[in-house]
């Protein structure tokens, strides 16, 4: 596996785990009434765009693998 694959791999992970409690934060809350919620928020936005490329690129990437004969050389 590449490093790149992993970089992109971790940082997904990060991502993910961000914006699950701030989305399940987001959820529980009534209304945005003080600067944390606003926080939150901002927190929520800027972990869903990246994990949404993220798993878009690892996907076709675990595709790509799936899907391409492998040629070796003996």
């Amino acid at each position: 596996m590449k490093t790149d694959t992993l970089k992109q791999t971790a940082l997904f992970l990060v991502c993910a785990i961000g914006l699950t409690y701030s989305g399940y934060n987001l959820i529980t809350s009534t209304s945005i009434t003080s600067l944390l919620d606003m926080l939150n928020l901002i927190v929520f936005f800027a972990c869903f765009f990246p994990s949404l490329i993220l798993s878009v690129n690892l996907s076709t990437k675990i595709l790509k693998a799936f899907t391409k004969p492998e040629t070796r050389q003996i």
